[in-house]
């Protein structure tokens, strides 16, 4: 027999938990805010589209954002994302780095 406790359903073989969705612009609106607190420096913080990016990848999970966010900060490249959507990525060597036609999109979500 199962039994449920506030949203968790417990079995004796598994255990089941829901939770509502969270739309995009609150969790962008989230993540920005956490950005506000944790890094004061505007010129700092990714770029508003790599924002808007993991709140749309995230599926609804705000836990599932957070977790994103701080993994990307904690990259290598995270540390070269600025607001006005250049990057200063490390030059990996001579000559070209692919197709010669113009590309739409900030670089960072070019790189993602």
């Amino acid at each position: 027999m199962a039994r449920t406790y506030g949203g968790i359903r417990a079995d004796m073989k598994s255990f089941s938990n829901s939770f509502l969705s969270v739309a995009p612009t609150f969790t962008a609106k989230a993540l920005k805010r956490i950005l506000e607190l944790a890094i004061p420096s505007a010129s700092q913080r990714p770029h508003k589209d790599v924002v808007g990016l993991l709140a749309q990848s995230c599926n609804g999970d705000l836990r599932s954002a957070v977790n994103s966010l701080e993994m990307l900060m904690k990259s290598a490249d995270a540390r070269s994302l600025s607001v006005n959507g250049s990057a200063s990525l490390p030059k990996k060597g001579k000559g070209s780095r692919g197709g010669k036609g113009k590309s739409s999109g900030s670089k960072e979500m070019q790189d993602l």
